[in-house]
């Protein structure tokens, strides 16, 4: 029989660095990549005097962009985060595949955007518990997979800015790192 409590840790402090890329393969294909390592010390003293953990770990996140013709754009992005160390044990991998189609119409006003998260549905929580004399090891996993569509209608005048710096809204948004769809 185990008794399970929850009390938060002492502190932790987590250092380390992040790549990011955008690469444009063809006028109709970029790549959005982005690499984090980092390293975790995990202090939980005020629960355990031998409670003190660190560990390396790395995340990673690609968005690739498709823009085809008559207005219409593919999304794929892909995120994995590695094994990480958390006050008790090590945090399990986790990794997942987004799917966003995005077609205008309405001569530019609106736009149709279909959007699956979680494609293969992969994403899963799950935490590996190691203690002297106590293993403990759990999977969780929601409903991650989900599909949406969404029309949107742009109301007023067209911003022209981006046309004139030669740049679509799209390559806007992935330059400030956001999703398209």
């Amino acid at each position: 029989v185990a008794i399970i409590t929850f009390r938060n840790y002492a502190g932790a402090i987590n250092t380390g660095f992040e790549f990011v890329a955008r690469n444009e393969l063809f006028k109709w294909w970029n790549i959005t990549s982005n690499l984090n390592f980092y390293k975790s010390i995990i202090n939980a003293t005020n629960i355990d005097s031998d409670l003190h953990t660190e560990g390396f770990g790395w995340s990673a996140k690609m968005s690739s962009n498709f823009n085809f013709p008559g207005s219409f754009q593919l999304q794929l992005s892909g995120n994995y985060r590695s094994q990480t160390p958390v006050a008790l044990g090590t945090m399990n991998a986790m990794y997942s595949m987004d799917c966003g189609v995005k077609k205008d119409v309405l001569k530019g006003k609106g736009s149709i955007n279909l959007n699956v998260s979680d494609l293969f549905d992969t994403r899963q929580f799950g935490v590996d518990i190691v203690q002297p004399g106590y293993h403990h090891s759990f999977t969780r996993k929601r409903e991650s997979r989900v599909g949406t569509i969404n029309f949107t209608y742009k109301f007023g005048k067209a911003d022209n800015r981006q046309k004139q710096k030669g740049k679509s809204e799209g390559e806007n948004q992935q330059i400030r790192g956001e999703d398209l769809f």
